[in-house]
């Protein structure tokens, strides 16, 4: 396939995907926030409070986001000039969390700050495996990055 923005928004579908099973685990775990949170916080300015079909925009929001993070890698991915596929992919989930964390924290949204280690951690975890499935999709699809 050489098309990236179809190769972007299939690589942002297949990684969102994966990381909203890792959110959907966290929501019932009670563990907040979480990126359906931020997506829900977004569009209606206001903290989630429970799981119910008012959370279908704010995993469609999160999912455009997810495919639009996507489709800027596979566009930007051949700059960084490395055969190591699985380094590119975490950078690119590590600076996604960076990003929306300092985003957030300097917003001071006080619903959606957290200073709980194992949530910070559980969030970039999520990231990171996005960014990982999103490196490998866009490989396997994108045969002029191999």
């Amino acid at each position: 396939m050489k098309d990236k923005l179809m190769i972007g928004i299939i690589a942002g579908t297949v990684g969102d995907i994966i990381k909203n099973i890792l959110t959907f685990i966290y929501e019932k775990l009670n563990l907040h926030p979480t990126f359906w949170d931020y997506g829900y916080y977004l569009i209606f300015q206001k903290s989630l409070d429970k799981l119910d079909l008012k959370i279908i925009p704010s995993i469609i929001v999160e999912l455009f986001f997810g495919i639009g993070l996507a489709t800027m890698y596979s566009y930007l991915a051949h700059f960084m000039k490395t055969k190591h596929i699985l380094l590119r992919g975490l950078m690119f989930g590590g600076s996604i969390w960076f990003f929306l964390r300092g985003a957030i924290t300097l917003s001071h949204t006080k619903e959606l700050v957290t200073f709980d280690l194992t949530i910070i951690f559980l969030n970039w975890c999520a990231t990171l495996i996005f960014g990982l499935t999103v490196a490998l999709v866009i490989r396997y699809l994108d045969k002029d990055n191999k």
